[in-house]
């Protein structure tokens, strides 16, 4: 069953390969058709943004995901500042490992972290800091 944003509130939260695929890909596309101008803020992003504190690792499997059907450097940074920043922002200590062995090991999810910016009182900042070093001003 593929779930609305507000199921993303709910603690306990787990999702199927089929519904990480169904909102990594809904993502994409919404990037792909998104008019510079006026941005919208799509669905995904309302549940990624939803769950970063109650499911903050079905979160990441989603983000995980769209690393890995786009290589687009505008998705990933947007993805970066975006949905990432966002969880490393409000989750980023209770993700630690997993986002240190993703960075290790997955080129579009480094180049995704790699566009997050965290201010020292961020939950992630530390973990964020030591992998990417310098944070990028966009």
């Amino acid at each position: 069953m593929i779930r609305n944003a507000r199921d993303f509130r709910k603690p306990g939260l787990m999702l199927s390969e089929n519904e990480i695929s169904a909102f990594a890909k809904a993502w994409v596309e919404h990037e792909m058709n998104q008019d510079e101008e006026s941005y919208s803020m799509s669905s995904v992003d309302e549940a990624l943004l939803f769950g970063a504190k109650e499911n903050p690792s079905a979160c990441l499997d989603i983000i995980i995901e769209i690393c890995s059907i786009t290589d687009d450097e505008k998705m990933l940074t947007t993805l970066g500042v975006g949905p990432l920043e966002d969880l490393m922002r409000i989750s980023g200590k209770k993700l630690e490992d997993r986002v240190r062995q993703e960075y290790k090991r997955n080129t579009q999810f480094k180049k995704a972290l790699e566009s997050v910016y965290l201010s020292e009182e961020s939950e992630g900042y530390e973990t964020v800091k030591s992998l990417i070093g310098q944070f990028q001003y966009l």
